[in-house]
């Protein structure tokens, strides 16, 4: 089940939501763990199975950590649950791979796949051990390690929550009251991110596909304006969802941490790795970077980590070279971006945030192409500069149902032939201005910003036009991870 479905909108969330608010406070996990189960089971009964079998085993290694006062112990179950987690996640991100290094075993080999979310939810079984091996959680209850990994709002594509943040407010009975002002905070939020995921990422996705899936010859321009179209799809898919998923918590009265923070404000790589999916960074951080020796042993080391975070990070995306060379060379930015602060050599102010922007532009345009070779093909035609034409399967995605009724309404339906390139430029432009200059949607739900009536009226005209996107539905990008 996803967030922007007619099941999850019209049928679970409500009934989730007056069961949780009607039993008593003390049933609330019960509740919790019910829910998220029921979520899940929609993904199908094999991913339900997986997701069962690997919370179970990672719930014995957790008491086991839990009940032994012995280091060595402790050290061994936590490096045994790491090891499970991490072997499982590289089998099904790279069991495909298999077939290619031992020639003649294509045929001999089951398909498997990934089941939905596995990246996230072993994540969180991962930071949950660890949390009780640092000391930072002080006991093992079953009733909170399920209501923690199972809390769907975060279930399938994160945030990566810490366990003690998420667990202490599911236990505080004062969070178990109805509260109308986080209920309207958090419908405003759902709403935009709906909105963002419905509306604007969907149609951009169209525009992607299109050219993706006949691979053309086109023109320098309209290469520049699918490699931005894209950048716009996975900016709002994944604010999209990052929006709705805190504002369905927001009405149960829980706060996610801050997962996305204006990204394409960024004024440099560094400064956009900061602001993009924050709690994948800071899992990676915490448990990859640091653990390397972090920027404690010189220069050339720091270097070393900061390099061996992003391949991983690489890797975790997929067993493709593209995602692999992405992380290579997002990895190398980062650190002449580093090597060039130690130095002081900066960018001019004028010139930071256009240069970013380009950068990010052209890894994004890499992590979606099919191959390396195709990707180096695209950057070669975009770097041609020859011709500034738009073709129709690229223009003809931007006429949504709604604008082309609006068209015939007011009886303009001549500019599909005349100026095709208005919607699409209406779009783009749009997105920048969206990306740039609002306030951050969860921030502000985060910072208990007052609600306006105007912010209200439009969140209930993003929430009609959102619902009546809902015969489209299409995947989250991030759901593939």
């Amino acid at each position: 089940m996803q967030f922007n479905s007619y099941e999850f909108v019209l049928a679970f969330f409500p009934a989730f939501l007056l069961a949780y608010f009607l039993v008593p406070g003390r049933w609330n996990r019960q509740v919790l763990i019910l829910g998220g189960a029921v979520f899940y089971a929609f993904a199908g009964w094999g991913n339900a199975l997986r997701l069962a079998a690997s919370i179970l085993v990672t719930g014995g290694l957790a008491a086991g950590v839990a009940r032994t006062e012995r280091r060595t112990v402790k050290n061994a179950l936590t490096a045994l649950c790491v090891i499970l987690h991490a072997g499982a996640l590289f089998l099904y991100k790279y069991w495909w791979v298999i077939p290619r290094v031992l020639p003649g075993q294509a045929g001999n080999l089951p398909m498997i796949i990934q089941p939905l979310g596995f990246s996230f939810f072993s994540f969180q079984q991962i930071m949950y051990i660890l949390a009780l091996r640092r000391g930072e959680l002080k006991e093992h209850r079953w009733l909170d390690y399920l209501s923690y990994i199972l809390y769907f709002p975060k279930l399938t594509m994160g945030p990566l929550a810490e366990p003690g943040e998420i667990i202490a407010q599911i236990r505080d009975p004062e969070r178990h009251r109805w509260d109308w002002y986080r209920a309207a905070a958090g419908l405003k939020v759902f709403s935009f991110g709906m909105f963002k995921k419905m509306v604007i990422a969907d149609t951009f996705a169209r525009a992607v596909n299109a050219f993706f899936e006949t691979a053309p010859q086109v023109s320098a321009a309209e290469l520049a304006l699918v490699m931005l179209s894209y950048t716009f799809q996975i900016y709002f898919d994944f604010s999209g969802y990052i929006d709705m998923a805190a504002g369905i918590s927001s009405m149960l009265n829980i706060d996610l941490p801050l997962n996305f923070n204006s990204p394409y404000r960024a004024v440099s790589v560094s400064d956009f790795w900061k602001r993009w999916h924050i709690s994948l960074t800071r899992f990676f951080t915490r448990n990859i970077y640091i653990p390397l020796g972090g920027n404690r042993k010189g220069v050339a080391r720091t270097c070393a980590n900061i390099l061996a975070v992003f391949l991983i990070s690489g890797m975790w995306h997929g067993a493709h070279p593209t995602f692999l060379l992405w992380g290579l060379l997002n990895g190398l930015i980062m650190i002449a971006e580093r090597v060039a602060r130690r130095r002081e050599r900066k960018i001019p102010a004028a010139l930071a945030w256009p240069a970013a922007f380009l950068l990010i532009n052209i890894l994004w345009l890499l992590f979606r192409s099919g191959t390396v070779g195709q990707w180096a093909g695209l950057m070669r035609q975009l770097l041609s500069f020859r011709g500034g034409g738009l073709s129709s399967r690229f223009t003809d995605a931007f006429f949504v149902p709604e604008l082309t009724a609006l068209l015939r309404l007011l009886g303009l339906e001549g500019i599909r032939q005349t100026a095709a390139w208005i919607p699409a430029a209406l779009f783009l432009a749009a997105a920048l201005a969206i990306a740039l200059i609002p306030r951050n949607s969860h921030k502000a739900l985060l910072e208990k910003r007052e609600l306006s009536p105007a912010s209200a009226l439009l969140a209930a005209g993003a929430l009609v036009l959102s619902l009546l996107c809902l015969g489209t539905e299409t995947v989250f990008i991030y759901s593939g991870f």
